[in-house]
């Protein structure tokens, strides 16, 4: 490895090491209680998006308010194709031990209030992957 390729190598892998975090104790606790011993959850990390990078959020107008209810078309229940041609970030998935959440979801401690309660949609989320 050349001199200079080295220490670049190195300085990326220390901040991308440094987006992840292990298991809070609530959700170690959340993971016990669902998997027992089958799951190591010491090797477990989440992660707040897929890399150093935040992921690009489009910035929507409010819809204006309206006066007075509209009636329903005369196909409202005719399922149609989606004319929207984007694609959109998953709210988490899975790779080994490696938990990725969209920023939308992501949270300190997915499990905060447990077992009393728990933030809703995230903590679904973090039990479903």
């Amino acid at each position: 490895m050349s001199r200079v390729a080295a220490p670049l190598l190195l300085s990326a892998l220390v901040v991308l090491g440094a987006c992840a975090r292990p298991l809070s104790p609530t959700e170690t606790a959340v993971a016990r209680s669902l998997f027992g011993d089958t799951l190591d959850t010491s090797r477990v990390t989440v992660t707040a998006g897929v890399g150093a990078l935040p992921l690009p959020q489009p910035h929507r107008a409010a819809a204006p308010a309206m006066s007075e209810a509209r009636e329903p078309p005369d196909d409202l229940c005719v399922r149609k194709r989606s004319t929207s041609r984007t694609w959109r970030w998953p709210a988490a998935f899975v790779l080994r031990d490696d938990v990725f959440f969209s920023y939308d979801f992501y949270l300190s401690d997915t499990f905060a209030g447990f077992p009393e309660s728990v933030p809703y949609p995230s903590a679904l989320i973090m039990a479903h992957e």
